[in-house]
This record gives structure tokens, sequence and C-alpha cells, in this order.
């Protein structure tokens, strides 16, 4: 009885999610610190997508080259092995030429290892996290990775849209107002997308759904409640970036609907054919599975089911961290392959090229070229925000290949709470009992969701 209550850790599971609150908490911290001495939302937009180009680019490139270093290691051990037992280097040639050789004739024992683990750097990473022929020894970043598919395009292209002004939106919040205030707005995404699929789309959810909900909102915003209020003459301020991040939160509700309602439906209609409501997962991670295949979900995301750990979990794509959670769906069904790095490679381009026309206005209006102000300390101050915010990414496709997405969805609230805690602390305020009162009503509903709120189909 007692056991019911008490979740299994998985200590793999726990350290990656230590690392991705980290890397949020670094990401938000440094991006705030930024636009303090660096004034330029827009600028540092730009900035921000050349560097998860750049990092995507470079991560692949030492993905390739680490993992034909290796294939390499192995095939000289194999080959030496078998010149030492007195065949030709001819022969060798031949036989490792022939296709059906590994067929015939198996590695000897010593060179094969005596635990089972990954053989290549791609295995440690989930499956379509790079491009799935990146192993092929006749890839090439420039002809393959560098030349996307029409699909990657369709699927890119809109998403980059709403990066596009959902950064902009975002780094202009955070340049005004503090970060704790951003994510207070952003925590009431979930309840803005249940609200539009109920009016807009008609959907119907269970009242135990909003029931659940609830507390979460009005803990996560009673968390960040910050004491003493707001300055006198600070008004105009502090409602203009409250404005910014209410439209930053909506582009990202609509991107999600977006990836839900288009992107989907691509999917489906090019011949994944499953059933629509098996596995769908909306914007709010609804998982519908009948009660007998989905008992009871963990509490928090801190260990895996048994079918989680045979089969692997429906994933979802964070662009940028916490952005479109169903545009893995066409990835994970579609018979047409999609992979994360490339999707936030191309996002990044297009919000690139989209930005620039705002960037280069913001130059000519501006009294100064805003580039002639960056300083060394503001360039250490971006170069770690630019690593903390692509590892974030990257670590959140690790847990995202471990868990399912009401897991997922639940982490990437704690990640939320502990962003919002840790700008509080380096803000220098005290917590007030209204905030703890906050934390402790959103751990609740935390528990209450993740226990009595997914919506199960009987």
């Amino acid at each position: 009885m007692v056991t019911s209550w008490i979740p299994k850790f998985d200590l793999k599971l726990i350290l990656l999610c230590g690392l991705w609150y980290l890397t949020s908490v670094v990401s938000s911290s440094s991006s705030k610190m930024i636009l303090r001495e660096f004034t330029f939302p827009v600028t540092l937009c730009e900035v921000q997508f050349i560097m998860n180009i750049f990092y995507c680019t470079l991560t692949v490139l030492a993905v390739k080259k680490i993992d034909s270093l290796l294939a390499s290691y192995r095939h000289t051990r194999i080959h030496s092995h078998n010149y030492r037992r007195g065949e030709s280097f001819d022969s060798i040639y031949s036989n490792y030429s022939d296709p059906s050789y590994s067929l015939k004739r198996s590695p000897p024992r010593s060179l094969t290892p005596k635990k089972k683990g990954p053989r290549s750097l791609l295995e440690c990473f989930p499956k379509r996290t790079f491009p799935d022929d990146i192993d092929n020894y006749n890839y090439s970043i420039i002809n393959d990775f560098l030349h996307p598919s029409a699909l990657l395009l369709k699927a890119t292209i809109p998403m980059g849209t709403f990066q596009f002004v959902g950064q902009i939106a975002n780094n202009k919040a955070t340049s005004v107002i503090p970060v704790s205030l951003v994510h207070t707005i952003k925590a009431l995404s979930p309840l803005t997308t249940v609200l539009i699929y109920r009016f807009l789309f008609q959907k119907q959810f269970s009242a135990q759904t909003y029931v659940t909900l609830l507390p979460i909102i009005f803990g996560v915003m009673l968390s960040c409640t910050k004491p003493g209020g707001v300055a006198h003459g600070q008004d105009d301020f502090f409602h203009t970036g409250c404005v910014f991040a209410f439209i930053s939160m909506l582009i990202f509700v609509s991107q999600n609907i977006f990836a839900k309602k288009f992107l989907t439906y691509e999917a489906y209609s090019h011949g994944a054919a499953k059933d629509k409501e098996s596995g769908i997962v909306n914007a709010l991670n609804i998982r519908f599975a009948s009660t007998d295949s989905a008992p009871v979900t963990p509490i928090l995301p801190v260990s895996m089911s048994a079918d989680e750990r045979r089969n692997g979990s429906v994933s979802v794509t964070p662009l940028y961290g916490n952005s479109s959670q169903s545009l893995n769906k066409l990835v994970k069904d579609s018979d047409r392959q999609l992979d994360k790095i490339s999707v936030l490679f191309y996002c990044s381009i297009v919000g690139f090229v989209l930005t620039l026309p705002f960037y280069l206005l913001s130059e000519w209006s501006n009294p100064v070229f805003s580039l002639k102000l960056i300083d060394r300390h503001v360039v250490s101050l971006m170069l770690v925000y630019g690593v903390a915010h692509f590892m974030q990414s990257i670590v959140a496709f690790q847990i995202l290949g471990l868990i399912s997405p009401i897991n997922y969805s639940i982490a990437n609230i704690l990640k939320r709470i502990i962003v919002i805690s840790w700008s509080i602390f380096l803000e220098g305020a005290q917590l007030s009992v209204t905030q703890w009162i906050g934390l402790s009503l959103t751990f609740s509903g935390l528990y209450a969701y993740d226990r009595w709120g997914v919506q199960r189909k009987h």
C-alpha cells in the first residue's frame, strides 16, 4: 500500500532532468543579464538564431566524425585479427566486400563487447534525434544535411514563423519585467490551450481535467508573485512587458495547435494509417489510452514504466526548450523521416531570415549600431546563453526518449517552477508566505494531475 504512493527512481532520468533544469536556469538567467546591459532584444534574437544554426551544424559534424572514427577502428581491429590468422589482405578485402559475409561469419569473440551497450555515439541518442542516414558512409553534410526535403520545409517554415514572433516577444518581455513574471504568464498556456480547444474546436474535456489544472495554474502564479509590487513610475514598462509575455504565450500555444491540427493531418494523409485517437498527444499532453494498458502513471518524472523501457514512448519535440510539443507526432508516425536536429536547424534559419528585416530596421532607427556596444562581458554571457540554450534542447531530446508525454509535461512544469524560484533567488527577493503557499499548491496540483488528471478512454 505504501509503495504505491512512493515513486520508483531511475538515476539516469534524475540526472538528465537535473541537467535540463540547470541549463534552463542558466539560459533564463543569462538572457536577463544580457538584456540588462545590452538593451536590444531583436539583436539578441538574431544572435540566438545564429548560435542555434552553428551548434546544430557542429553537433552533426561531430557525431558524423566520431562515428566514422569508431567504425574505422572496429574494422581495423577485425582486419588485423584476420591478418594475424594468416589471411591475406586481398582475401580480407574480398570477403568484406561481399554483402553476405557478415551472415557467414561473425566477428571473433575477443572483438565483441562483453557488455551490451552502444557501439556508436549515435546510439546514445533517441531515434530520429539526428538524420537516419547520418551513419551512412556516403552521407554528406553539404549535399544531404544542407539540402532539406519538401516535407522538412513544409514543417519548418510555419514553425520558424511562430519562433520568429515568439522569440522577439519573449526577449522584449524579459528585457522589461522579471523572469519570474514572464514564466507566470507562460504558465497560463495549458489553460489557454484547453479553452481554445473547448470553444474553438468544440473538444470536450472531463471535469477532473479542469479541476486538476486549476491548482497547477494558480500555484505557479502565486509562487512567482514578487513582494513589494511595482515601483511608482514603472507601470507603463510593467504593462508593456506583460503584454509581450502574453503575446509570446499565445504564439507558442498557436504553434502547438498548428502542429497538432495541420502537421499531424499531413502524416495521416500520407499513409500513416493509425487510429486518430490512439496515442495522440495534444498541446496539453493529455494521453488517451485504455485503462488496462495505462493504469497509473508514476508520480513525478523520475521513473520509467516497463512498457516505456521496452517500447520507448511517444515523445515530443521541444524547439528552443518548450515549444511545439506536437510536431514530434508527425516525426514519430510519418513514413517519411524528420529528425529533431534538422527541424531545430531549419526553424532557426527561417527565424533568422524573418527577423533580419526587423533587425535592419531597428539598426537604422537606433542612434548607435547595436553590435558596437557588445563588450567582452556581453560576449561571454551570449556564449553561455547559447550553449545553455542548445544543451537544454539536446537534453530534452534524451528525456523525451525515456518517458511518456504526460511525465514530460510534469517535468516541464517542474522546470518552470525551478526557473521561477531561482529567478526570485537571483533577484535577491525573499520568498513570501504567499509564494510558499503557491509552491506547495503547485506540487499538490502536480500530484493530483499525475494521479487523476489523465483522461483515459474506457
